[in-house]
């Protein structure tokens, strides 16, 4: 194991929507190769601090970091994957992104692809010690975002699933797991203390599944923004954002994104 710090800049950028600007990816001299000419300024607003631990072994990496004091990313990169969603080249990878809410209650927000659920769970068990998590909350039933539902239920049989009636309702033709009585359907606006921090719930549909929603934590400022804001390539890759920004936009929200607006 082979542990490293990197500084860099956060997973979330705010596009100048400008398709004659320039493209400042490193790795395509100038131009963006997957669309030309369809790259654009943007600007990112804080600094994080990532620390990676190198799973040699396995050829992909755990990250955990600090969001804020009390809010950590427990993600996974997948450096072993060739086509995302069976059909979108990746050379760079992908990240499976999951956090976890410290609090009075804990709040697990998403979940990774079934075949990195060994080191997402492990980084779950990190940050939380001897704490048990008393909410999952789901965005998302895509399997980078679910997959690993049974095996949550099963190792916190505690746990309640938080999430929204379309996605309850869509949920049984993805898992043969009972939730019924460890369900807590949210709707529009609605709110989810966890202590000194409150949940609030926005349905965003159509980014990219009927069922999709964001999480706004109120106390933070922090937006978990299921598939809205995000990108092709691991966390850990030394590359400009904005073309790989665009091109996931333009292919998985596409023109579903007015909710992302």
């Amino acid at each position: 194991i082979r542990d490293r710090i990197y500084i860099g800049t956060p997973p979330i950028a705010h596009c100048i929507m400008s398709p004659a600007a320039p493209c400042l990816h490193s790795h395509y001299a100038g131009m963006c190769k997957h669309i030309p000419s369809q790259c654009s300024l943007y600007h990112v607003d804080t600094t994080w601090i990532i620390y990676i631990r190198y799973l040699g072994s396995k050829g992909g990496y755990t990250m955990l970091k600090n969001v804020t004091d009390t809010v950590f990313y427990v993600g996974v990169d997948d450096k072993n994957i060739d086509l995302f969603e069976n059909q979108y080249i990746v050379p760079n990878g992908i990240a499976y992104n999951s956090y976890v809410i410290m609090d009075e209650k804990i709040a697990i927000m998403d979940m990774v692809d079934a075949k990195c659920a060994d080191q997402w769970f492990a980084n779950v068990a990190e940050v939380l010690g001897d704490r048990k998590p008393d909410y999952l909350v789901i965005s998302h039933l895509e399997p980078d975002h679910s997959a690993n539902l049974g095996d949550v239920l099963a190792k916190y049989p505690d746990i309640k699933i938080v999430s929204n009636a379309k996605l309850f309702g869509m949920l049984p033709n993805f898992f043969e797991v009972p939730v019924a009585d460890r369900s807590v359907t949210v709707a529009e606006g609605q709110t989810l203390s966890l202590g000194s921090h409150t949940l609030q719930f926005f349905m965003a549909p159509m980014v990219h599944w009927p069922e999709v929603m964001v999480t706004y934590e109120q106390s933070e400022k922090i937006l978990f923004s299921a598939d809205a804001f995000g990108k092709f390539g691991t966390l850990d890759t030394d590359e400009d954002w904005a073309c790989e920004a665009r091109r996931y936009y333009f292919n998985i929200v596409g023109k579903y994104g007015m909710p992302a607006q």
